[in-house]
């Protein structure tokens, strides 16, 4: 409200110019295409970029040692340069920030959530499917999934990430949770007084081709369906993945596995990482995830949370499965 006050009184005084009809035309039609269309939670999603544009707008400046931390945090005294106190709140801040790392950067509670509200609304989805089981083809998906929020359908404690080490710092083996062993009740969880989305039901559909093989040498297109459910659980800062019942395909049926972001990816490609280890059944899964969000303002759709794209991929293995699958998901 600052920064679109300070921006109202430029543009009333004649310090700068009042946007063409054109311009206004076109922000009112995104704004009301945001309004009546699949969006996440709420129309301006990615805040800071939001507000970054604003400041850019009216000509404010960043100081230059608040650099390393905007716009991963923001502050009132971002937006007061000349101000004496401003710049002593920003450098005690830097300090702080500096000393979170790894996976302690991970934690909090707001990478989960950011993530989680991020996810809401369609993508385009491009998996690839690499199969060592003759009795299981290898092959290529193209189709879109949806995140579609609801209310919470039922109760349950996600499980907690094994811990890697022992006492003695030594890498230990993981426990890694059972499906068997992952309480479900049908009593929805209590509303959060934020009123952010607890729960989406995942949906994906598109079309399943076949890499060609000597024995199948004409590859194969079918149609393919599935569907997942989505929890975020905020006093948990964990975010899980269920199957879904065969019969109906909007209630859970058992635990699939639990998101873990362990930090910012070391591999030159940027965004958050994570993965994990699961017994589903008779097979082993261990689920990857990269999350990579807009720096900043820059290239940012309206009302997109600020997730330019992510990936899930997958290690199976299994008594009538071992297989690599990798998938692409981008805003659609």
């Amino acid at each position: 409200m600052e920064l679109q006050g300070r921006w109202m009184a430029a543009l009333l005084s004649g310090n700068l110019p009042w946007p063409t009809p054109q311009e206004m035309a076109l922000g009112i039609s995104e704004s009301r295409a945001n309004r009546t269309s699949p969006r996440i939670q709420w129309s301006m999603g990615d805040y800071l970029g939001l507000i970054d544009e604003l400041r850019r707008t009216i000509g404010m400046p960043l100081l230059p040692e608040t650099n390393e931390v905007y716009p991963n945090t923001l502050s009132p005294a971002h937006f007061s340069p000349d101000h004496e106190e401003a710049q002593k709140t920003l450098k005690e801040m830097a300090e702080v920030l500096a000393e979170r790392t790894g996976k302690d950067e991970a934690g909090g509670g707001i990478l989960s959530r950011a993530i989680f509200k991020a996810l809401h609304g369609k993508w385009k989805l491009c998996r690839k499917i690499v199969s060592r089981h003759p009795g299981f083809p290898s092959g290529t998906f193209d189709g879109v999934a949806e995140f579609l929020p609801r209310p919470p359908s039922f109760s349950c404690t996600p499980p907690s990430p094994p811990s890697p080490t022992d006492n003695d710092g030594k890498e230990k083996e993981e426990e890694s949770p059972t499906c068997a062993n992952i309480t479900v009740t049908s009593t929805p969880p209590p509303p959060v007084h934020s009123g952010e989305v607890q729960e989406y039901l995942y949906t994906e559909t598109g079309t399943f081709t076949t890499t060609p093989t000597p024995s199948m040498p004409s590859p194969i297109t079918i149609l393919a369906r599935r569907s997942y459910i989505y929890r975020h659980h905020p006093e948990h800062d964990a975010i899980t993945v269920w199957f879904v019942k065969p019969e109906d395909s909007s209630k859970v049926d058992y635990f699939f596995h639990q998101v873990e972001i362990s930090g910012r990816a070391r591999d030159g490609k940027g965004g958050w990482v994570g993965g994990g280890k699961h017994l589903c059944r008779a097979d082993w899964y261990w689920p990857r995830y990269r999350f990579s969000f807009n720096p900043g303002g820059e290239g940012r759709g309206a009302g997109d949370g600020g997730l330019r794209e992510f990936e899930i991929g997958y290690r199976v293995k299994g008594p009538k499965k071992e297989y690599e699958s990798d998938g692409v998901y981008e805003r659609v």
